[in-house]
């Protein structure tokens, strides 16, 4: 099946982030290809990974005001609120759940990659980096020094784990 998940990378506490209007066109893909599971595979315990999504270089921007000092948050939607096989995997159907991990090159100072929670609207990205003007990593509107530019959402992978074989083709929603 595809399976298409309508993620924002990260959200400040006061509002959304996303390309500053200055990037032009971002690219940004949470569209993983189509998965073939044949007869062999279509068994419980099988892990399927997607490889990582793909997105433009931009600059950030977050609708906050200028100078404010930020941490970031991962954003999901929908949320999924079963617990899956084991930590970190989620409910997807009957027969698939799901693990969305962010890899640590994805956002501007996380060191180790964190599997996000998606039983939650929103996941503390685990770093100690607070994002302001002061220590020339603003991300907020109007900041006069910015983070460069990044590539936020290029190095997230999903997994599929088979809980229960299934029969015959299956879309994953948005």
């Amino acid at each position: 099946g595809l399976l298409l998940i309508s993620t924002s990378c990260a959200y400040a506490s006061s509002g959304g982030c996303g390309a500053d209007s200055t990037s032009g066109a971002t690219n940004y893909s949470s569209g993983v290809d189509d998965v073939t599971v044949n007869q062999t595979d279509n068994v419980t315990g099988r892990e399927f990974t997607s490889a990582t999504l793909s997105s433009t270089n931009w600059q950030y921007a977050c609708s906050c005001s200028a100078g404010k000092a930020v941490k970031l948050v991962y954003m999901v939607s929908p949320v999924l609120t079963t617990t899956g096989h084991q930590t970190g995997y989620y409910k997807l159907n009957d027969s698939l759940d799901i693990k969305t991990t962010l890899q640590a090159n994805d956002i501007p100072g996380l060191t180790t990659d964190q599997v996000v929670s998606v039983n939650t609207r929103f996941t503390q990205i685990k770093n100690n980096t607070v994002y302001s003007a002061a220590t020339q990593t603003g991300v907020c509107q109007g900041d006069t020094s910015r983070y460069g530019p990044v590539n936020i959402g290029a190095n997230t992978t999903f997994t599929l784990y088979v809980t229960k074989p299934f029969l015959g083709s299956m879309t994953i929603p948005k």
